[in-house]
């Protein structure tokens, strides 16, 4: 199939894919007029990366992850529930910022007199 064929089916834009492409995690054949060619098998790959996205793992990461992908499958393998782990990590952190941040802003309005939302 087409790059458009597999964006349609895979929710995805053409861009996105050449941009997959591009980091290395598609890899399609040429035809012979120099067209990318696509398996039905790459839109379940391409559903796989945008689980990893969706779950805030970097395109960077999900190339070395892919050796744990099966069809649109993510397995627990362990380089996944590391990348999943330091991802984890990186989230509690941003909380943590993200709590102190909201404490002193409600430490300033309520010396104003004023209400937090």
């Amino acid at each position: 199939m087409r790059i458009g064929d597999l964006a349609k089916q895979a929710g995805v834009s053409a861009r996105s894919l050449r941009h997959y492409e591009s980091v290395g995690l598609l890899d399609p054949s040429r035809g012979a007029q120099g067209y990318r060619e696509y398996s039905e098998s790459d839109v379940g790959r391409v559903a796989a990366i945008r689980s990893l996205m969706d779950s805030g793992i970097a395109l960077s990461v999900i190339v070395d992850l892919m050796g744990c992908v099966d069809g649109s499958q993510v397995k627990p393998c362990p380089k996944v529930l590391d990348a999943y782990r330091q991802h984890l990590a990186r989230v509690d952190a941003a909380i943590g910022r993200l709590s102190q941040t909201r404490r002193v802003l409600e430490d300033v309005l309520s010396q104003h007199g004023q209400q937090s939302g």
